[in-house]
């Protein structure tokens, strides 16, 4: 790309299948520049950049195959103007071009604007407060889990408890009363040897 800088201007035109892309070979991004195919050989270029009063224009060599499979070598010229390159140079990528796109940048700004006015001395500091209070809310919501799981937790222990002081108290029952029992035939057979 013209005025090619791999500090101040680190941006590559690349031709793909489908799309005509930049590449920020600063960040390692690339964002589709254009939809349309481009057909290029190996090492080829498939554009070159003219410097023009408002701006650079893009001049495109394309390939492109109709419905009657007659197949057309086209040539597409794109302007793009002074705010284009300030955009890249600024932004360090493309804008957004659909409306979803420009709602998430204005919602970024609008967050952008929010941590900056508050308390925090710097805008680092602030994304740091505010990450901070999302994690004392998750431990306080973790922490009332936790102390509801170790409430029915002590609620089965203590009714384990119970039943087994039922269970005990049975079998100390059953446990006098066999040895009434035996105490009584104990009784019996030594009335029996008496009288034998």
């Amino acid at each position: 790309m013209m005025d090619f800088d791999a500090v101040n201007f680190p941006y590559v035109i690349m031709s793909g299948m489908k799309t005509l892309n930049i590449l920020n070979v600063e960040e390692a991004s690339m964002q589709p520049l254009l939809k349309i195919p481009t057909h290029a050989f190996a090492g080829s270029s498939i554009a070159f950049i003219l410097r023009e009063d408002n701006g650079f224009a893009l001049h495109i060599a394309r390939k492109h195959t109709d419905y009657e499979n007659n197949e057309h070598h086209e040539w597409v010229r794109l302007l793009l103007r002074d705010d284009f390159i300030t955009c890249l140079k600024e932004l360090g990528r493309l804008p957004p071009v659909t409306t979803r796109g420009i709602i998430e940048e204005c919602k970024k700004a609008n967050l952008y604007d929010e941590l900056s006015q508050n308390d925090a001395t710097t805008l680092e500091g602030s994304i740091i407060q505010k990450r901070l209070n999302a994690l004392k809310a998750e431990r306080e919501k973790e922490a009332k889990v936790s102390e509801l799981i170790l409430k029915e937790n002590k609620e089965t222990i203590a009714r384990q408890t119970q039943l087994l002081e039922q269970k005990e108290k049975t079998i100390l029952q059953k446990d006098k009363l066999n040895e009434e029992q035996k105490a009584t035939i104990d009784d019996m057979q030594r009335r029996i040897a008496e009288l034998e």
